[in-house]
């Protein structure tokens, strides 16, 4: 019986896994769900529902000949999520992670929080927030509010490399693989899933910034004690279905982004407070320069 998974893309999230998965589902030897992010070992009301489950629910098509991933930047972060992975798959497939620098990803997480309506505060005052945030253990605070501690990628790197041995890791760093270096990232994901080259077009930017035309119709997409999302829930019909007409409404309702951007300044003093003493560790973790990040 052939592995039901071959490699996860387990984040960061914020740090160009979207535009990955985007261009790496046209490879003709490559097979990744319809629906990016099929969250299981993060979510515990679906982790119950078992492997099975999992597999039917997101992992439909023509899978033959074919190397089988899954794009959820979640899973980085979270501390149980390699240990549930090893629990089901065991530890033969490949993890690939895409890291940031952690001020502008802080930031531009805080911009997604606040436009789909879950952040309220300005961004210095939520990260000064953040600890007391997280001390409340709920699945939502950390998802939404955990600008800094995604950040902090050494532990989360080390506990991927723990147990799927560092050969089994491959990280890439936003700035220089994916903004600067796509084709040869591109090349490098490839002969680590182990498939056959092939040319793809990388030039489509996926999940860029963007904004609500409507806060109503934003909130009855993603606010989860809105009645009418509660009621659209309960109909029975499949949560790939709901997904999809989910997101149709929301991309609609998208207009681009006019959010201010983080001055030099900003990013070296958000970077000195939070981060300096964790991307030195990450450095001596992957044997990398990080400098770029400074």
């Amino acid at each position: 019986m052939s592995k039901p998974i071959d490699f996860i893309c387990v984040g960061t999230q914020k740090a160009g896994t979207t535009t990955l998965h985007d261009v790496l589902k046209h490879h003709p030897n490559i097979y990744l769900p319809e629906r990016k992010e099929a969250h299981f070992f993060d979510i515990d009301q679906r982790f119950n529902k078992g492997l099975d489950w999992w597999l039917q629910t997101f992992f439909k098509g023509d899978k033959n000949n074919k190397k089988i991933g899954v794009f959820t930047p979640e899973y980085l972060f979270f501390k149980n999520i390699p240990e549930r992975i090893k629990e089901v798959l065991g530890t033969d497939l490949k993890i690939i992670i895409v890291l940031r620098q952690p001020a502008r990803r802080a930031y531009s997480h805080y911009l997604m929080s606040k436009r789909r309506g879950f952040e309220n505060l300005d961004f210095k005052t939520a990260l000064k927030e953040e600890y007391s945030r997280l001390k409340e253990d709920t699945y939502y605070n950390k998802n939404h509010f955990s600008y800094i501690s995604r950040g902090l990628y050494y532990d989360q790197i080390k506990r991927y490399i723990d147990v799927f041995g560092r050969e089994n890791v491959k990280v890439f760093i936003f700035e220089n693989n994916i903004i600067n270096n796509i084709d040869d990232t591109l090349k490098q994901l490839q002969d680590f899933v182990a498939v056959p080259y092939q040319k793809l077009d990388a030039s489509k930017k996926s999940n860029e910034a963007s904004e609500p035309k409507s806060k109503l119709i934003r909130n009855l997409i993603f606010n989860k004690n809105n009645p009418i999302k509660k009621l659209f829930g309960l109909l029975p019909i499949s949560e790939n279905f709901k997904f999809k007409v989910a997101s149709k409404i929301n991309n609609i309702n998208q207009k681009p982004a006019k959010d201010k951007k983080l001055l030099p300044e900003e990013v070296q003093s958000i970077t000195n407070t939070y981060f300096k003493e964790d991307i030195e560790k990450t450095e001596q973790l992957l044997n990398i320069d990080l400098s770029i990040w400074k």
